[in-house]
């Protein structure tokens, strides 16, 4: 992997493609997995650290929230196997 220390001087088009080794690159998938210890880890995990989910629960009443940890765990207890909870990341 290469990084460039400074912008270039012109932007790379089909027609100015810059220097060989940033043609020569490769893309492809990687896997990503989620791992915890529990589906109730996981959830602690969520509700306390991705932020669309953080606004979202902040917008509901207790009721609420206590319906969505108990689906969400319920979910996440899906992956649980050998003492981890494996939820596999989505596709690009």
């Amino acid at each position: 992997m290469r990084r460039l220390s400074h912008p270039p001087r012109q932007a790379y088009t089909a027609a100015h493609p810059g220097p060989r080794w940033l043609r020569d690159v490769a893309e492809w998938d990687a896997g990503v997995e989620l791992v915890t210890r529990s589906p109730e880890q996981y959830w602690d995990m969520i509700s306390k650290h991705l932020s669309l989910a953080v606004a979202a629960l902040q917008q509901v009443g207790e009721p609420a929230r206590r319906r969505i940890r108990a689906h969400a765990i319920a979910k996440a207890g899906a992956f649980q196997k050998d003492g981890q909870v494996r939820i596999p990341g989505w596709p690009g």
